[in-house]
């Protein structure tokens, strides 16, 4: 009697689901001294650790929330009384085992006097 042999903890790549954002920052218009809210969704398993980039890296001035499920995670980022230093592009990356994606970039555009 011969058995085949089961390797237990091994998910295949076809049991990884692709990661993807469902849901992207989208463009704002402000002006000087309010609030801005920003959020991206995404899913797939592992499910993937979510970071936000402004103009490319991730030094991000606001309080970012992460939310994450069982298979997604939702982030909020938050800039509280907006300022010509935080006009720019957003963005999130997420992170996981099988790699990294980035979402689509969303405008912050500050209006109001200099």
């Amino acid at each position: 009697n011969s058995y085949p042999s089961l390797n237990i903890g091994y998910l295949p790549d076809a049991f990884v689901t692709q990661r993807t954002f469902y849901l992207h920052p989208e463009n704002v218009f402000a002006l000087r001294g309010d609030n801005v809210v920003f959020i991206c969704a995404t899913q797939g398993s592992p499910v993937p650790n979510i970071t936000w980039l402004k103009d490319g890296i991730t030094s991000v001035d606001g309080k970012a929330n992460y939310f994450k499920g069982e298979e997604s995670a939702t982030s909020v980022l938050r800039i509280y009384s907006v300022e010509n230093i935080h006009k720019g592009w957003y963005a999130c990356k997420a992170t996981s085992p099988k790699g990294n994606i980035t979402s689509r970039q969303a405008m912050l555009s500050i209006k109001g006097k200099l």
